[in-house]
């Protein structure tokens, strides 16, 4: 487990903190670029007995004459959350960040950081895959932080959503990023992590004690099982889970859970941007006086959290 203190946010005196929820559109054929590529040459891999299917590779990126537009997008959502929203909290959905073949958007990265640094802010940039590392990672920006070794601070999917034609490496140290901001404990899994029992358990073993769980997500809606999961974790914690899912033109993109209840959507208003940019800025907040007392009333004793979470996973194997 990974804990990191902010310090310049932690101490910031705030009564509510609001979430912004950043939906943008998924990768269609006219934007998407897929990578396939092999740990081993297939000739290699057949003569010396090895399973060649267990070392494919696919990956999605921006086309190149995408990454531009992809970018305004970006910087279009982020300023909505941000100046017109007063968003203390921003998380994008999987697969937002603008990358290309080579990795990351160093623009993109510079201007989030900025961003970051300027309003004092926590920005969750989704997630992009990196041709470099082919991992699925995301990247949290933040002010610098004298007290911290490092202003880059990175989480990466363990689970590959294989229905989705995505296979991606994982790193060999499984983690979990715990940031303090806002006097919460906030937590990111990417989409389908939250469906592994070991990474979310890991929230509740090692004492992580997590308010705030936000999870990008590269789907349209909420769907079985995720959703039953989504309400059981947010019990068990017990505190916040924050679905960040892909733009849907017909329905809400983002769900909010609750110790253990969904969130009606008039608590979670959703703002097109002005441009016309196919997206939408979600808004949650949280009052932190009346979150902390109920969090107090309803907190179970770890072992009873792991109990339940258990027999939620084994449940949904069945």
């Amino acid at each position: 487990m990974k804990g990191y203190d902010i310090a310049r946010l932690a101490g910031l005196a705030k009564e509510t903190v609001r979430l912004a929820l950043v939906s943008l559109p998924q990768l269609d054929k006219k934007t998407c670029l897929t990578i396939e590529r092999s740990l081993v040459p297939k000739k290699v891999a057949h003569r010396s007995g090895l399973d060649d299917e267990a070392c494919d590779r696919r990956l999605f990126c921006f086309k190149d004459e995408r990454v531009a537009s992809s970018l305004k997008w970006f910087e279009e959502a982020l300023d909505e959350a941000i100046r017109n929203q007063k968003a203390d909290i921003v998380c994008f959905n999987e697969l937002a960040f603008p990358a290309d073949e080579t990795g990351p958007s160093t623009a993109a990265i510079d201007y989030v950081r900025k961003i970051a640094t300027d309003a004092g802010k926590l920005i969750i940039g989704g997630s992009f895959h990196d041709n470099r590392t082919l991992y699925n990672s995301g990247q949290i920006f933040f002010p610098p932080n004298p007290a911290s070794d490092s202003d880059d601070i990175f989480y990466h999917k363990q689970v590959s959503a294989i229905g989705t034609f995505e296979m991606v490496s994982i790193p060999c140290l499984r983690s979990t990023t715990v940031v303090e901001a806002f006097d919460l404990r906030i937590a990111t899994l990417i989409c389908l992590d939250m469906s592994d029992y070991s990474a979310v358990a890991s929230l509740f073993q090692l004492g992580a004690d997590v308010d705030v769980l936000l999870v990008p997500s590269y789907s349209l809606w909420m769907e079985d099982p995720l959703e039953k999961i989504a309400i059981d974790v947010s019990s068990a914690m017990p505190g916040v889970v924050a679905i960040v899912n892909c733009y849907n033109p017909s329905g809400p993109s983002s769900v909010v859970y609750k110790f253990g209840k969904k969130q009606p959507e008039r608590l979670l208003p959703r703002v097109p941007l002005a441009s016309g940019t196919p997206a939408v800025v979600s808004t949650y907040d949280i009052d932190l006086s009346t979150f902390r007392n109920e969090r107090g009333r309803r907190k179970p004793k770890r072992a009873d959290r792991l109990k339940s979470l258990f027999g939620l996973y084994v449940a949904k194997q069945r």
